[in-house]
């Protein structure tokens, strides 16, 4: 199996998955040469001042930036350009298995 360096985003509060985001845009920033979305939003160094993964999350129904439900997760991460899919795997851990194998 590969192993998928990735950065770690520091997390204040109860935003664990925007936090996933946060380290997901940022790998894939670096691997493939983009400016990745902030997790708090920064009018510095971003190329979208004010603009953060916390702040699109408000956008889909998150009061604080935290995520309650793994569609808001989908909803995020199709906003920022991302092709996601949602899969059931209760009741299914070989196609759980499978689906994370092929997508890391």
């Amino acid at each position: 199996m590969q192993r998928i360096n990735i950065s770690p985003v520091e997390q204040i509060g109860h935003i664990c998955k925007p936090t996933a985001v946060a380290c997901l845009d940022a790998y894939y920033g670096h691997l493939l040469g983009y400016f990745p979305l902030l997790l708090h939003k920064s009018n510095s160094a971003s190329p979208f001042p004010g603009a953060s993964i916390r702040q699109i999350s408000k956008k889909f129904g998150s009061m604080q930036g935290e995520l309650l439900e793994v569609r808001q997760v989908h909803e995020i991460l199709n906003y920022i350009g991302y092709e996601t899919e949602e899969v059931n795997f209760i009741n299914n851990f070989q196609l759980f298995t499978k689906k994370k194998h092929r997508n890391l």
